[in-house]
């Protein structure tokens, strides 16, 4: 009988008695200094590797560009990566100014947020309807608008007179006296005042409306006939308007 041979393969079993760990040591970013007019945030409140901060401006100062946040984020050799946030003042533009209207004191440079102008007339003859007052806000906008200067319409002397608003900017004033047009245009100017000229159809309308009670001089146009209203009378000699109108031009 043949015997038999075997081989046996032992496996050694070793067991561990202790543990070892290996740890990642995170990296640590210090925390940045100020940066003038700007707010510093900690979205994960930690300055390991990988955190970040942001950067944002105060109230009243803004950002060039098309964003107002700058986020940094720490890197593996403790140094943050991100671009320094530049915040400058919040501007708003040049204040709007109606006509005859002035700023008191003028401004010096451009107004900055929360920055206040004052408004006034620049004649004692139109008064100020609205808020004297504007303020810059912290979005570059004006709080109000701006005020308006009316021209103050002063009452009638006597009955030889008549005297009415048509714009913010304009008066009528209706005179009793001479039926030449030379005559009635000195009038006017010895009063500080002008010959009125219709410019528009919106003039006309109005008026028409306010020449019911007299007769005035307001101007004409060659080649027309032209009456006074409550005569037959045909007022021929009028070639002299079209010189009159032309030296007076932009004149209302």
């Amino acid at each position: 009988m043949k015997s038999s041979a075997y081989q046996f393969i032992c496996v050694v079993i070793h067991v561990v008695t202790s543990s070892h760990y290996v740890c990642l040591i995170s990296a640590s970013c210090a925390m940045p200094g100020p940066i003038d007019n700007t707010i510093i945030t900690l979205p994960n409140q930690t300055l390991d590797t990988g955190s970040y901060i942001t950067w944002e401006c105060s109230d009243g100062y803004r950002m060039g560009g098309l964003t107002n946040t700058v986020v940094w984020v720490c890197l593996e050799d403790r140094s943050w990566m991100g671009h320094t946030p530049i915040c400058t003042d919040v501007e708003c533009p040049s204040p709007p100014i109606a006509a005859y209207s002035e700023l008191d004191p003028p401004l010096p440079e451009a107004p900055v947020v929360n920055q206040t102008i004052s408004y006034t007339c620049s004649s004692s003859e139109y008064t100020l309807l609205g808020s004297s007052l504007n303020r810059c806000l912290q979005d570059g906008t004006w709080e109000n608008d701006p005020p308006v200067c009316q021209r103050t319409c002063s009452k009638d002397s006597d009955s030889t007179t008549r005297t009415e608003r048509y714009s913010n900017l304009t008066c009528y004033r209706g005179r009793l006296g001479p039926s030449d047009w030379e005559a009635s245009l000195n009038l006017c100017n010895d009063s500080g005042e002008i010959l009125a000229t219709v410019k528009d159809a919106q003039t006309q309308e109005f008026l028409v409306m306010f020449l019911k009670r007299y007769n005035f001089w307001i101007g004409a146009r060659e080649g027309r006939d032209w009456k006074w209203k409550n005569s037959k009378k045909q007022e021929m000699s009028i070639h002299w308007v079209l010189a009159c109108l032309n030296r007076m031009a932009g004149v209302i």
